[in-house]
């Protein structure tokens, strides 16, 4: 084989397997990228308690205001 033929032949292969290779790493990344984006199971439980803890803080500030709106209607414009 010559150095022609040699050369003709790294062309085609790699003609052939540019486009693959292509192909595995942008399917490759997209599938890293969609794992990342999903949370884990103890990430998730995590959230739901911090979303619960929340919701017990709003409750307890709306009940402070109203306590406060009943004592004095203008605590509001005294906090400033």
């Amino acid at each position: 084989m010559d150095s022609i033929e040699f050369i003709g032949a790294i062309t085609g292969t790699t003609a052939i397997l540019m486009p693959v290779m292509i192909v595995w790493i942008v399917m490759h990344y997209t599938t890293k990228r969609r794992e990342a984006k999903t949370l884990l199971n103890e990430e998730s439980d995590a959230l739901e308690i911090l979303l619960n803890a929340a919701d017990r803080m709003e409750k307890r500030i709306d009940s402070l205001e109203k306590i406060l709106d009943a004592e004095d209607a203008n605590w509001k414009d005294k906090a400033q």
